[in-house]
């Protein structure tokens, strides 16, 4: 058998696929069969949970809310990495140094965490109460 005679199929068509999906807004096709388009996918369940949490923790910075997610993030930071300083908190949450403050002193003032100076340097120290 000479190279010559050998033939090359070209690769066989793929037949479409049955219920290809749609989104339920504008009516573009989807891909892996979602619900909704890359546009529009902010309305699935968890992704609208997520960006609810995500305004909520943005809303908290600005007004110290004590049930907040914000609030929550420093107590889990606490409790699992033991005591630690204002400033820790602020580089591990990635937050503003004046709102790690206000959100420990509204903290403690529940009666949720205690602080303490720590001797020789200009820091205070953060635990749970």
């Amino acid at each position: 058998m000479s190279i010559a005679s050998i033939r090359i199929l070209p690769p066989a068509p793929t037949p479409a696929r049955k219920g290809a999906s749609k989104c339920g807004v504008c009516n573009r096709a989807t891909a892996r069969r979602k619900p909704f388009c890359k546009d529009h996918i902010l309305r699935l369940p968890y992704p609208a949970s997520v960006r609810r949490d995500l305004d909520s923790a943005q809303a908290d910075q600005h007004r110290v809310n004590t049930g907040g997610v914000l609030a929550a993030d420093i107590l889990t930071v606490v409790r699992h990495q033991g005591p630690c300083t204002v400033g820790r908190l602020r580089r591990l949450l990635h937050l503003p140094h004046t709102v790690a403050a206000k959100y420990v002193r509204a903290l403690v003032l529940e009666g949720t965490l205690r602080t303490r100076r720590v001797r020789g340097e200009h820091s205070t120290m953060v635990s749970m109460a």
